[in-house]
């Protein structure tokens, strides 16, 4: 999915020839990461996918604005999990993709965006056991090809987030926008905060999108397509670095919304 996630987020596709797997709600794969079925995101805007030139890995710029401060992330916790289903559920494959960079804005003390980096080619399979090597490299590979993330031709995908409103102590209702093979959505989910608003040390969220609204579907093979599911869930897990601050990020139109303050 998998530009978020995590923008996020990404990892979407399934190799119909792999292992089914039973879908079993809220079971750990080798990442670590439980998987439950969150509330599909709906994305309001979208750009045509560009399909030359290969594109640059876009890099935190200065925001510009005194009052902002940003927070670096440590990439070496931080990942972004997915999990995609074939024949409506009755199968499904999982994994882990890297970030390459992230920072978390803050304003006021309070988060309000954030620009997220998530490398495509890292994309991994985890339910496939390493001692599988040929279906799991298949799979892998899959991935990579036209048909699903073209990583070789869109190498990341990412998230900004321009808006967070507290809605209750430690959960954040986002807001961003979401590119994968440089189609742009936006989106918005929750999320949870561990650790106090102005010194986040988690950011966590659920949620789910459909593949096709960003492009990512068999171009050639629309038998296949129909096997694979829409719906890709995605699971965030962003770890902020203990006394790094991040680059000030460009992101234009952040809101800076609180719906309330913590005590």
């Amino acid at each position: 999915i998998g530009t978020a996630a995590l923008i996020v987020l990404a990892g979407a596709g399934i190799l119909i020839g792999g292992p089914l797997s039973g879908s079993g709600g809220g079971a750990a794969s080798e990442s670590g990461i439980a998987w439950h079925t969150p509330a599909i995101v709906a994305p309001v805007e979208a750009s045509h996918e560009a399909e030359a030139p290969v594109p640059t890995p876009e890099q935190p710029q200065p925001i510009g604005d005194s009052a902002s401060t940003s927070l670096r992330l440590d990439l070496r916790r931080s990942v972004v999990g997915w999990r995609g289903t074939k024949f409506r559920g009755r199968g499904e494959h999982s994994g882990v993709v890297r970030l390459s960079a992230g920072d978390v804005a803050l304003c006021g003390g309070r988060v309000c965006g954030g620009l997220f980096i998530i490398d495509m080619t890292t994309i991994q399979v985890t339910d496939i056991p390493e001692d599988q090597p040929v279906p799991r490299n298949r799979l892998t590979n899959h991935l990579k090809s036209r048909d699903f993330f073209w990583s070789d031709r869109h190498p990341t995908a990412t998230f900004k987030l321009r808006s967070a409103t507290e809605t209750a102590p430690g959960t954040l209702q986002v807001a961003g926008d979401l590119t994968i093979r440089d189609v742009t959505r936006s989106i918005a989910f929750p999320a949870t905060i561990t650790g106090p608003l102005h010194r986040p040390q988690r950011i966590e969220a659920r949620f789910q999108i459909d593949r096709q609204d960003w492009g990512i579907s068999y171009r050639f093979d629309p038998i296949r397509n129909e096997m694979v599911d829409d719906e890709v869930d995605f699971h965030l897990m962003l770890f902020v670095a203990d006394g790094v601050a991040g680059s000030q990020l460009a992101l234009p139109g952040i809101t800076r919304v609180v719906s309330h303050s913590l005590q």
